[in-house]
């Protein structure tokens, strides 16, 4: 029943996030404002906390990337975000595993070790995987990894890896467009079509995901292969 409680609390917690979200206001041009009035090591800081506590009610995060790229150009504005999906990611983590994994075991009978099965081979690989593709939010992925039994450590440190070239992109190509690049396809292609170190970029990004999204399915695929493979009898001479 104590974890029924706790499963219960978080997804009070998560309605409540997106309940408030749809309702809250955010101000491109005041808080441009607020953080243009201090030093970059102040606003920095101060755009940091921002992000990391609006946006665990908003989870539309495009107007931070783009406030940020405006103020700070791509490399700073990429660190700083960089850092705020971190905090972040260690927030929804615990705050899954905390109040719902021990309910999600007990309600599909899982055992311990059927919760680390996922990520006994993969864990790192699978998560990394995960960051670094385009269509899956890091909302989900870090609540998602809260419930299985992938250690927090492992998590953190693929995340870390694989959210870098997303994150540089993103904020390289808004620091030139502005919210064009949301909006105007066109703008865009010109754009590409006029600095081709914008198209490799995006090329070797695209055939990373390709590449690890391909081993990862095909390591899956063997390891569902292996056991079989163990069972199998010996023939005799």
């Amino acid at each position: 029943m104590k974890n029924l409680f706790r499963f219960i609390f978080l997804i009070a917690i998560l309605a409540l996030c997106w309940y408030l979200g749809r309702y809250f206001d955010f101000d491109v041009e005041y808080y441009k404002e607020i953080l243009n009035r201090y030093p970059i090591a102040v606003s920095g800081s101060f755009f940091v906390f921002l992000y990391v506590f609006i946006s665990f009610f908003v989870w539309w995060k495009d107007v931070f990337w783009v406030v940020s790229a405006l103020l700070y150009g791509p490399g700073l504005s990429a660190l700083l975000i960089y850092l705020g999906e971190l905090i972040n990611a260690t927030i929804l983590f615990h705050l899954s595993r905390i109040l719902g994994r021990e309910y999600v075991r007990n309600q599909f009978s899982l055992k311990e070790e059927d919760l680390h099965k996922p990520q006994a081979s993969s864990g790192f690989f699978g998560a990394f995987t995960l960051r670094i593709n385009l269509v899956i939010p890091y909302r989900f992925q870090d609540l998602g990894a809260g419930l299985t039994g992938i250690p927090f450590r492992k998590y953190l440190a693929a995340i870390a890896i694989a959210q870098v070239p997303r994150i540089l992109l993103v904020q390289y190509l808004i620091a030139a467009l502005g919210t064009s690049i949301f909006t105007d396809v066109e703008a865009v292609r010109t754009y590409m079509s006029e600095h081709p170190e914008a198209v490799i970029y995006s090329s070797l990004y695209l055939f990373l995901l390709i590449l690890t999204t391909g081993a990862y399915v095909l390591n899956k695929g063997l390891q569902k292969k292996r056991p079989h493979l163990k069972r199998a009898p010996t023939p005799e001479a």
